[in-house]
């Protein structure tokens, strides 16, 4: 009888490990927003990337060559967000996007950082 309880306790167990496991998938994720204005778009190994900078105006960005963006983008907190291809291909250089990302996804050591988008939107 003993056994039996056993078996049963053990089954409960293991369907309780499971239900918990599968739920907290999407729970796990720390969902943050950053705004700012897309200031460069580029392809690289494959990722769409859009990099952008807060609290910039498009004017501000418009005549600025490669080097000097990076260098705003350093000095302003701008980071390049890897979106997906049709995001990508809508959004237009001085665009005012917000982007939502996981905060606990980590990003890749560069200058500027790199992160995985969850989504991007911006007026079309």
């Amino acid at each position: 009888m003993s056994r039996n309880i056993l078996s049963k306790f053990a089954w409960i167990a293991l369907l309780f490990l499971i239900v918990t496991a599968c739920g907290t998938s999407e729970n796990n994720k720390n969902l943050e927003e950053f705004t700012g204005v897309a200031a460069e778009k580029r392809v690289q190994n494959d990722s769409y990337q859009i990099l952008v900078i807060p609290e910039v105006d498009r004017e501000s960005i418009e005549e600025m060559n490669e080097e000097e963006l990076l260098e705003l983008a350093r000095e302003e907190d701008g980071v390049y967000y890897t979106v997906e291809e049709d995001r990508f291909n809508k959004v237009e250089k001085g665009t005012e996007v917000k982007v939502t990302y996981d905060a606990e996804a980590g990003e890749e050591d560069s200058s500027p950082p790199q992160r995985e988008a969850e989504s991007i939107a911006f007026d079309e």
